[in-house]
């Protein structure tokens, strides 16, 4: 069903050497074992990719994956390998929108650089609502998480807790 086919010995520091090598525009198979490599990790099921849209969508795959347990929900993951330049609140709008469309219920923005301030204040306010957790991983995570795996763990209950956080203000306000 996938493309790209990951080992289990296919290691995150692999990965993230293959894509510093590629100094001008990332081979898509290594944007797409990097997706895979999270799939994996957090034990999804892969469903399909998402087609770029245009020709700026280059340093990106996007895919849709599953998971079920403890209960259903579609994963929207995000691949970004651009290591000089900061997500901005258009790139995480552009996957909130695109969340109605696929019926997401997590998006996972994963990407070689930082993300802006306002971008992750952005994706705070939408996760005060109902429904939709973002999930933001940078440069400084991935590394973190190619030198230690089972950090994944560590870094997803910490963002839980910051859902849970803003999900609380949320209802302590209407209530």
């Amino acid at each position: 069903m996938t493309r790209t086919n990951i080992t289990a010995d296919q290691n995150l520091q692999a990965i993230l050497l293959e894509l510093e090598a590629s100094k001008k525009e990332p081979d898509r198979a290594t944007l797409e074992k990097l997706t895979m490599y999270f799939l994996q990790r957090l034990n999804l099921e892969f469903k399909l990719w998402l087609k770029p849209d245009n020709a700026t969508h280059k340093f990106e795959v996007g895919a849709i994956a599953e998971g079920t347990f403890p209960v259903f929900q579609r994963w929207q993951v995000l691949c970004k390998h651009l290591p000089s330049t900061e997500i901005s609140t258009d790139d995480i709008a552009e996957r909130v929108g695109l969340s109605l469309k696929y019926k997401s219920d997590v998006i996972l923005i994963v990407t070689t650089g930082l993300f802006q301030k306002a971008a992750t204040e952005f994706a705070d306010s939408i996760m005060r609502g109902p429904g939709l957790s973002i999930i933001t991983i940078d440069r400084n995570n991935l590394q973190t998480l190619a030198t230690s795996p089972d950090a994944i763990v560590d870094l997803l209950e910490s963002k839980a807790k910051i859902v849970a956080s803003l999900r609380n203000t949320f209802f302590n306000e209407q209530f």
